[in-house]
C-alpha cells in the first residue's frame, strides 16, 4: 500500500529525530493538493470540460514522477559513501529496513 511505500521511504531516507516533521509536511502537502484540486478543478470544467482536467492532472502527476526518477535518489548519501568506503562496495545500503 501507500502508507507502506512511504513508511519504508521515512525509515530509509529521513534522520529519526526528523521523522515526526516529515510526516506533518507530508500530510500537509496532501491536504494542500486536495484543497488546490477542488479549487482548480471547478472552473476548468465549466471552461474547458472535464476531460481536459482529467488529463491536466494526469500530466502534473506524470511530470511529478518523471522528475522524481530523474532527481531521485536510490539511497541517502550517508549510506552510500560508509558503504563504499567500509565494504568497497555499497550493497548494504541498497536494501531497505
Amino acid at each position: 500500500t501507500m502508507q507502506g511505500i512511504l513508511q519504508a521511504v521515512a525509515a530509509r531516507f529521513v534522520q529519526p529525530e526528523r521523522r515526526s516533521l516529515f510526516w506533518g509536511c507530508l500530510t500537509a502537502s496532501l491536504s494542500c493538493g486536495t484543497i488546490a484540486a477542488y479549487v482548480l478543478a471547478p472552473p476548468l470544467i465549466a471552461e474547458q470540460g472535464w476531460p481536459f482536467v482529467f488529463e491536466a492532472f494526469g500530466a502534473a502527476g506524470l511530470s511529478i514522477a518523471v522528475l522524481w526518477a530523474v532527481l531521485g535518489a536510490d539511497a541517502p548519501r550517508e549510506l552510500e559513501s560508509a558503504g563504499a568506503s567500509s565494504s568497497g562496495g555499497g550493497s548494504s545500503s541498497s536494501r531497505i529496513g
